[in-house]
This record gives structure tokens, C-alpha cells and sequence, in this order.
């Protein structure tokens, strides 16, 4: 806008002898905007383009905030069990629960409370032979035992059951012989079997002094 300002002066006081006035008036012209409409086309599309970036900005943080849970660890792998380690750490010997108490028990007792076993009858014969020499017979005698229970693997309840079957099957197949053999004798008019129990042997003296 232009500023103008101009001063008129009057001439009736004049005329009647007083001093003139002086009048002083301002405006302001304004130039016509002929962008106008453009200025409001790109203030809009300004706003518009601000707005979608707001909302992008929107949508992807929540796209962040939702995602799916990390999936779980996978289970450790179960170690070997006891009878595994203990098979493993003693050749040539067969894990037994109850044998396998008396073993730790003893270990308790000759190694002391709080001591670690490592689960081999080997580390049990060491700590017996570290004992005072008048406690290591009867330990030792014990060990020993125990030991012979272990190289021995116990027979499971299916191979019993296995063995009464077996047994059994025997026994009928030996029955079913028997009366075939005495139905064929009686058709050849044979003599029926004579059974012959062989008596048992003679104890010997093991207490006669020898000659």
C-alpha cells in the first residue's frame, strides 16, 4: 500500500481577519493482489501435503507399536538321565535304584557330609582305602558285595512274564508228548515207560582227617 497525505488550507478565517486554517488529510491506497487466489491454492495444498505427513507419521508408528511376539526359546535338551550317567561312568556295571543308594549312602559315611560323589564305585574304593586301616576291612567287605550286585543286571518284570510264557508253553508241548507216546504204545501193545529217579550223590566227608 501507498501512504499519500496532503494539506489544504482554508480561507474563511481569512475573511474575517483570523489566521488561516490548515487542514492536513491522510489515506492510504491499497494495490489490488492479483495473486491472491494462487497464494490460497498453495497455502491449501501446503496444509494438505502437512496433513498426509502427519498421518503417515501416525500410521507407521503404530505399525511399530504392532508386531508379533519373538518366538519362544526352544527347550533346552534334557541331559542324560541317571542310570545313563552311571552306566556310562561305571563299565561293565548295571544301574540298580536300590544298590545305587546303598552306594551313595556309603559314600556319605566314609567321604563325609557336603562331599560331591561323582556317581563311580571307583571314588568310592578311594575314599574307603583313605580310612584308618582297622575301618577299611568291614568297608571294603561291604564295597565289594555291593559291587557284585551291580555287575549283575537285574531281570525286568516283561522278561519274567517272557519266562513264565516260555515255561509254560514247555510244559504243555512236553504233557502233549507223553500221551502221544502212551496212545502209540497201546496201539503196538507196548509196555508203558518205566521212569528211573537216579538217587542223588553221596555227600563226602570234609571233616575225616586224611591218611
Amino acid at each position: 500500500p501507498h501512504h499519500t497525505s496532503a494539506r489544504a488550507s482554508s480561507g474563511i478565517n481569512a475573511e474575517y481577519g483570523g489566521a488561516p486554517i490548515i487542514v492536513t488529510l491522510k489515506g492510504v491506497a491499497l494495490k489490488k493482489d492479483v495473486y491472491k487466489e494462487e497464494k490460497e491454492k498453495i497455502e491449501e495444498l501446503l496444509e494438505k501435503r502437512q496433513t498426509q505427513y502427519s498421518m503417515k507419521l501416525l500410521v507407521e508408528e503404530l505399525v511399530r507399536g504392532v508386531h508379533s511376539p519373538p518366538p519362544p526359546a526352544p527347550p533346552t535338551p534334557p541331559g542324560p538321565s541317571l542310570p545313563e550317567r552311571f552306566n556310562v561312568n561305571n563299565p561293565y556295571l548295571h544301574y540298580q535304584s536300590d544298590y545305587y543308594k546303598e552306594a551313595e549312602n556309603m559314600w556319605s559315611v566314609v567321604a563325609g557330609e557336603g562331599q560331591v560323589w561323582d556317581e563311580t564305585l571307583d571314588s568310592l574304593r578311594q575314599a574307603i582305602l583313605k580310612l584308618p586301616v582297622e575301618d577299611q576291612a568291614e568297608k571294603m567287605a561291604e564295597f565289594n558285595e555291593l559291587r557284585e550286585k551291580l555287575t549283575q543286571p537285574r531281570l525286568q518284570p516283561h522278561s519274567e512274564e517272557a519266562y513264565d510264557l516260555c515255561y509254560g508253553c514247555l510244559r504243555a508241548a512236553v504233557d502233549r508228548f507223553e500221551e502221544e507216546d502212551k496212545v502209540v504204545r497201546g496201539m503196538l501193545v507196548l509196555p508203558e515207560r518205566v521212569h528211573i529217579e537216579e538217587p542223588p550223590p553221596l555227600e563226602t566227608d570234609t571233616t575225616s582227617e586224611k591218611t
